[in-house]
């Protein structure tokens, strides 16, 4: 059985460590495979440090459809889920044009996803809202 078949296979392991360290394999090993865990984690899930490793290995991912489910993070019921989706998403998008990147509209936050993400709904957070951190990398 291949490796990654394994760990799409733990990511219902009835140890809770076991599961995070799955999700967080398999953000690592860019699998696209694991999204529908992903989407079913994000509807179901309510443990908040599952989200995050489940949102991190989204972001790592990368795809078009990783993207898109992360973007719908920003929708999410609970707050913490919702300003870490955001993060993710205003982190890619300064990577993105540091390497030279200019289409914002597919890869983060810009004028027109900063409306999408403020008029999207009552839970929805804006994208000049969050703070930044200040001083480590």
């Amino acid at each position: 059985m291949p490796h990654e078949k394994k760990l799409i296979l733990a990511l219902n392991h009835p140890i809770h460590q076991n599961r995070l360290l799955a999700i967080q394999l398999l953000g690592n090993l860019r699998s696209t495979a694991a999204l529908p865990y992903f989407k079913a984690a994000l509807a179901v899930e309510d443990n908040t440090y599952l989200l995050r490793d489940v949102l991190t290995a989204l972001a790592k991912i990368g795809s078009p459809e990783s993207r898109e489910v992360l973007s719908g993070a920003t929708k999410h019921a609970s707050h913490l889920v919702r300003e870490f989706a955001a993060r993710l998403m205003i982190r890619r998008a300064v990577k993105s044009e540091r390497r030279g990147v200019r289409n914002r509209s597919t890869i983060g936050c810009s004028a027109s996803s900063e409306i999408m993400l403020r008029d999207s709904g009552p839970h929805s957070v804006p994208c000049r809202a969050i703070p930044r951190r200040t001083g480590g990398r």
